[in-house]
């Protein structure tokens, strides 16, 4: 079930950034990118704030009895709202133009992976790093770390509280700060934030864990905070974009950019709480994410110089768009 969860994410995520950025003018794809991904900062604090209600008036054995089905009950009855959306959604001018004009590619998984196999790594690691690994380092390690992990070295620590009370304020945070570093994009452009991003993370990396297991609450929630806005938010809410503007539509834009989300954020980012643990219990260093975090600072670095500036590039069919 997680598996397919996975799985169908990728392909949301994907399409609904694909399908948003062929309807709307390119001198705001930046700022759509970022109310997009502040989506994933809101139904983060919805899941939150409905689980903490179920478990206030069932308790804690009554969530586990019934709580959750009634959450389950609840995501199916938004899928059903979505697949009804879905089936009403027409598809973008841009898609329509190329058609009309029989300039739709046939097997769009296999012209990705044989034209533009360069732009899917990038990609991925780009996605991998700002949307994933960085984003369940802040999001899932920082609270093992901050409390078990640092428990069990013998350093100070905090109670799993804090921790959650540092994502709740950055989650908050976030769905502003998403939108606002989507829209600094349109403005200077996307490669500078990402570049930004990158060495943010590297020089912050000691700093961050140091906070983490320095055992002051404030101290704790304030790397989380920090971590999150421009560790994660301040590159990942315009990634998805620049993940748009890298391939041309409707040709391969939405398999290439799902390839790159599916193995970047599912296999890189998945894997990244089990890799610094793992990292941590070999070398019996604490501090051994530290080295983690410099090391994926610099690959992703080095793709977004790779990458260059999207900011403005236009395939064929996408002219009519400065119409909007």
């Amino acid at each position: 079930m997680r598996f397919l969860d996975g799985v169908a994410l990728g392909g949301e995520w994907g399409g609904s950034f694909s399908l948003t950025s062929e309807y709307i003018n390119p001198n705001r794809r930046g700022l759509y990118s970022g109310i997009l991904q502040s989506t994933v900062s809101i139904a983060s604090l919805m899941i939150s704030g409905l689980t903490l209600l179920l478990t206030s008036i069932l308790g804690q054995s009554g969530f586990k009895a019934i709580g959750w089905r009634i959450l389950f009950g609840i995501g199916f009855i938004i899928a059903i709202l979505g697949v009804f959306i879905r089936l009403r959604v027409e598809d973008s001018p841009v898609f329509r133009q190329l058609q009309s004009k029989g300039q739709i590619v046939k097997s769009p998984l296999v012209e990705a992976i044989r034209k533009y196999w360069k732009l899917i790594l990038i990609g991925l690691f780009l996605v991998g790093v700002f949307n994933g690994i960085w984003y369940y380092m802040n999001y899932a390690f920082s609270i093992s770390y901050a409390t078990l992990i640092a428990k069990e070295f013998g350093k100070p620590y905090v109670s799993y509280t804090v921790t959650q009370l540092g994502i709740l304020i950055v989650s908050i945070i976030g769905i502003f700060a998403s939108v606002l570093f989507g829209y600094l994009s349109d403005l200077i452009g996307r490669r500078p934030q990402m570049l930004a991003d990158a060495v943010i993370g590297i020089v912050f990396a000691a700093p961050y864990f140091l906070m983490l297991i320095s055992g002051n609450p404030t101290l704790v929630i304030t790397a989380i905070i920090l971590g999150g806005l421009f560790v994660y938010y301040l590159a990942g809410a315009i990634t998805p974009i620049v993940l748009v503007e890298m391939f041309p539509p409707p040709q391969v834009r939405y398999t290439g950019i799902s390839m790159a989300y599916q193995i970047g954020v599912g296999f890189l980012g998945g894997s990244a709480p089990l890799i610094m643990t793992y990292l941590i219990a070999v070398t019996h260093n604490i501090y051994s994410p530290i080295y983690f975090m410099i090391g994926t600072g610099v690959l992703v670095l080095a793709m977004a110089l790779l990458v260059g500036e999207t900011k403005g590039r236009l395939y064929m069919g996408e002219e009519i768009l400065k119409q909007q």
